[in-house]
């Protein structure tokens, strides 16, 4: 009887401890998620504009199309990338801005 006693006594010390350091995980999580948030906001430039790379030749469109020859991925988590395709976009409507 003793035992079980002792037993009941641990679990109720032990629930709310662990219950604490979920509340404080998530509390440690939430607030990670929102520096990256605010990290995100920061940065440079107009909302849907990219910012190029200062090597990056300029983007020419001409005759409606647009052209990459062997574009090359760069995403480390790929096992299985793209080797270098080409590929043409063509126009397929008339759009003013």
């Amino acid at each position: 009887g003793d035992l079980i006693l002792v037993n009941a006594y641990l679990i109720q010390i032990c629930m709310p401890l662990n219950t604490l350091g979920f509340v404080f995980r998530e509390t440690n999580d939430a607030m990670v998620n929102v520096e990256r948030m605010f990290a995100i906001l920061d940065t440079r430039g107009q909302a849907g504009e990219d910012i190029d790379e200062p090597s990056a030749r300029p983007l020419i469109v001409s005759a409606g199309k647009i052209e990459f020859e062997h574009v090359d991925f760069a995403w480390p988590i790929l096992v299985h990338k793209p080797r270098k395709p080409s590929f043409v976009i063509c126009q397929l409507a008339l759009a003013r801005k």
